[in-house]
């Protein structure tokens, strides 16, 4: 009897004391916490400590055994992609997207059509404006040749014409795909404004008089907003006579118009450069120039300074790409920062940037070649 009351007294001391068990409910020991008992707290050993994996390009440091992160992933340090390799991070080499492709498109056809292939300007939605001199048309076709629309040049009553295309990228309203200028017998002039489907956007009559034979010329674009037009026999750029607003499809006071970039100013017909083209594609960063004694090609900057002279270079396509040579024979392509992305992509002697990713080269034989680079 003593026995027994002896040992109820031990097991009521052992419930009644804290962090005692009489049966221990053991948790294993985690990365954080060494093993211990759920119940009452009592641990064994040690924590196991993280086993941590540093980070990566995609995954943050991490602990293998609990997944536990710390900090981000680093990142990919991507590489542009060439025309033998997609984009690269240089640090992982993971790859995303595709190389950059030239391929050789046949614009043949457009001669059986009846139209000039030389005279065309491509579209995101692979249609293209070509000109019908025979009929006096532009039609747009798509690249399957069928005809998606047709603009007549010679409506009744007008008896001169103009037309200006304008390649996408060109303009933020990247709708406005086609200005014709109609001179009618009267000296009055309309503008007829066209998206890239060959649909009238607008219809734009100036307060100017145009009896004497005079024309307007497209020169250049401000802010990827104003087409600036002047006097076709003007010689000097910064005389225009005229501005179209692109984004209201309206005829701005000039006084209204942002003032011209100052590479459009001095340099544009002055003693070192004959020609200048803004590149769209690259928020102006650089101006493609002609040398006023036809010697070179290249971009300069928006300080005035060269940044590349080639013998011969073409403005910058919509997909940010253009076709530099320095021997007058190959034509290496570069990115919109001027880094080489392909040596040696295409020969001839002479190569135009023709408006979505398409290159109008023409070889020895002054056969002309059509590429589309994308």
């Amino acid at each position: 009897m003593k026995k027994t009351v002896g040992l109820l007294c031990v097991l009521l001391v052992m419930l009644v004391l804290p962090g005692c068990c009489i049966s221990h409910r053991w948790v294993d020991a985690t990365c954080e916490e060494a093993k211990h008992c759920s119940k009452c707290g009592k641990t064994e050993g040690f924590a196991l400590g993280h086993r941590w994996v540093d980070a990566t390009c995609e995954e943050a440091k991490h602990c293998s055994a609990c997944g536990k992160t710390e900090g981000e992933a680093l990142g990919h340090t991507w590489q542009n992609r060439t025309t033998t390799a997609p984009q690269t991070c240089s640090t992982c080499g993971a790859t995303a997207g595709e190389k950059i492709t030239c391929t050789e498109i046949d614009l043949e056809w457009l001669k059986d059509a009846g139209c000039d292939p030389g005279y065309f300007v491509s579209f995101f939605d692979n249609t293209l404006i070509s000109a019908n001199r025979k009929e006096l048309l532009f039609v747009i076709y798509d690249y399957n040749h069928r005809e998606v629309n047709r603009i007549e040049v010679f409506p009744e009553g007008v008896e001169r014409i103009g037309f200006f295309t304008l390649s996408p990228g060109d303009l933020a309203n990247s709708e406005l795909a086609l200005l014709a200028l109609r001179y009618f017998t009267d000296g009055k002039c309309q503008i007829w404004l066209y998206d890239r489907r060959g649909s009238i956007i607008g219809e734009l009559t100036p307060d100017m008089d145009f009896s004497d034979g005079r024309a307007l010329d497209f020169r250049f674009m401000r802010e990827r907003r104003y087409l600036m037009m002047c006097y076709a026999d003007t010689d000097r750029y910064g005389d225009e006579v005229l501005a179209i607003d692109a984004e209201t499809l309206t005829l701005p006071d000039l006084n209204d118009v942002p003032e011209p970039d100052k590479l459009f100013h001095e340099k544009i017909q002055g003693v070192k450069y004959k020609e200048a083209y803004v590149q769209p594609t690259i928020d102006n960063r650089y101006t493609l120039v002609e040398y006023a004694n036809g010697s070179g090609w290249g971009y300069i900057d928006q300080y005035d300074n060269e940044v590349a002279i080639y013998r011969h270079a073409t403005g910058f396509s919509y997909h940010g790409y253009a076709l530099v040579s320095d021997d007058g024979k190959t034509y290496d392509l570069v990115d919109d920062h001027l880094n080489v992305v392909g040596t040696n992509v295409v020969s001839g002697h002479d190569a135009d940037e023709k408006g979505y990713g398409v290159f109008l080269v023409y070889d020895e034989d002054d056969t002309p070649h059509y590429y589309m680079i994308k």
